[in-house]
C-alpha cells in the first residue's frame, strides 16, 4: 500500500506538471496578476487534492491494519478451536476408557454376587439332602421298631437274646 501511494503521488506530480505547462502558456497570454491568482488557486487545488491523499492513504493504512488484525484474529481463534476439538477427542476417549472400565467391574460384582448365591444355593442343598436322609433313616428306624414290636408280640415266647440283636441292629442304622 505504500507503493500505491507513492505511485499516485508520482501520478498526481504528472497531472500537474501537465497544468503548470498550461498554466505557463497561459500565464505568456495573460497579465501577471491573473496568473498569480490562478497558479495560487492552484496551488491551493493542489494541497486539498495532497490532503485528500493523505487522508485516503491514512484510511487504507488503518483498513489494511484491521484487516491484519482481524486475520491474526481469526487465526487465533481457529487454533483455539484446533485445541478444543482435540481436547474433546480426548476427553471422549478418557470417557469411554472409564466406562468400559466401569462396565467390566461392574460384570466382575455381579459375577462375585452370582458365584456367592450359588453357594449359598448350593448349600442349602446339600443342608436339605442331609435333611432327607435323617428323615429316611428316622422312617426306616420306625419301620423296624414296627416290625419288631410285631414281631415280639408273635414271639413273645421266644428269647430275648434274639430282641436285643434285632435292637442293636436298629441303633447301628440310626447311627449311621
Amino acid at each position: 500500500y505504500k507503493k500505491k501511494s507513492v505511485e499516485l503521488e508520482d501520478h498526481a506530480n504528472d497531472r500537474t506538471s501537465d497544468t503548470s505547462a498550461s498554466v505557463d502558456n497561459r500565464v505568456t497570454r495573460k497579465s501577471k496578476p491573473e496568473a498569480k491568482k490562478e497558479t495560487s488557486s492552484e496551488n491551493e487545488r493542489k494541497k486539498i487534492e495532497e490532503e485528500k491523499y493523505q487522508k485516503l492513504y491514512l484510511k487504507i493504512d488503518e483498513f489494511l491494519l484491521i484487516q491484519e488484525n482481524d486475520k491474526c484474529l481469526v487465526m487465533n481463534l481457529d487454533s483455539n478451536l484446533k485445541k478444543a476439538e482435540n481436547e474433546i477427542q480426548f476427553l471422549k476417549e478418557q470417557l469411554q476408557k472409564k466406562e468400559e472400565n466401569g462396565a467390566k467391574q461392574q460384570e466382575e460384582d455381579n459375577l462375585k454376587k452370582l458365584t456367592n448365591i450359588v453357594k449359598k444355593q448350593n448349600e442349602k442343598i446339600d443342608d436339605q439332602n442331609k435333611e432327607m436322609m435323617k428323615l429316611k433313616n428316622m422312617i426306616e428306624i420306625n419301620k423296624l421298631r414296627e416290625k419288631t414290636n410285631v414281631s415280639m408280640t408273635k414271639n413273645n415266647g421266644k428269647n430275648k437274646s434274639e430282641i436285643n440283636f434285632q435292637e442293636d441292629k436298629v441303633i447301628e442304622i440310626n447311627s449311621a
